[in-house]
């Protein structure tokens, strides 16, 4: 987990909405460190501790869509393919209520760079063991 220092620096122009702005970022930044020291803490007592250089994401109960997959995970995880189409098929359900996120909200910001650093470690992985 990389620990950075932030500094918020105001600049011409910048209006107290856009410091405040800047300050809701950084506490989702320090949110979301906090949140990836305590699930590595539960992997690791879970035995499933990430690599060094793993990237990871975290799922919280409260999200309504964090059961859904975790539970249709954990069928693909054991080849149950018609099992985990049906919990998937939960993700449509029109009463399933949201509160949808912009594409700018740091939070959604960050689980796309981490598929993505997700995406080239597992290849990176699977290249590695090719050239062996």
């Amino acid at each position: 987990m990389d620990m950075q220092t932030h500094v918020i620096t105001p600049r011409d122009g910048d209006t107290v909405e856009k410091l405040h702005a800047k300050i809701k970022t950084l506490e989702t930044t320090v949110d979301d460190l906090q949140a990836q020291a305590k699930a590595g803490g539960q992997l690791k007592r879970g035995g499933v501790l990430p690599l060094d250089d793993e990237p990871f994401f975290v799922l919280v109960a409260r999200d309504p869509f964090a059961p859904i997959l975790v539970e249709a995970w954990a069928f693909l995880r054991m080849g149950k393919f018609t099992e985990a189409q049906h919990v998937l098929n939960r993700l449509l359900n029109p009463t399933l209520v949201i509160d949808p996120q912009t594409s700018d909200d740091p939070q959604i910001i960050s689980a796309f760079h981490i598929g993505s650093r997700m995406t080239d470690w597992f290849k990176s992985k699977i290249l590695k063991g090719a050239g062996q």
